[in-house]
């Protein structure tokens, strides 16, 4: 018997058989997140030049402040186009100190 304890307990162990020992849980890490884009005004893009919301977003990715309030300065007088412009401002970070 002594010469077959040695290997149930090798085929045990080998099995991952245990004597009521849990394992632990495989340790994971948080996955990296990308911040959520934030909701816009929706813009009726059709009554503006082909190129100006890929313009305002442009210029806001680059964070070109001048640009952004220049845009703004000479917009159409459209409420909904003045308020994503507006937010093109704000998420470029033009309004900080």
């Amino acid at each position: 018997m002594r010469r077959l304890a040695p290997i149930l307990l090798a085929g045990l162990f080998l099995t991952g058989c245990s004597a009521g020992t849990p394992t632990a849980p495989a340790e994971t890490t948080p996955a990296e997140t990308t911040p959520a884009e934030p909701e816009r005004t929706t813009v009726e893009w059709d009554n503006y030049a082909t190129e100006y919301q890929r313009i305002v977003d442009e210029e806001t990715a680059e964070g070109d402040c001048a640009a952004l309030q220049e845009m703004f300065d000479v917009a159409p007088d459209d409420p909904k186009l003045l308020s994503y412009i507006d937010e093109a401002l704000t998420i470029a970070g033009c309004y900080d100190d």
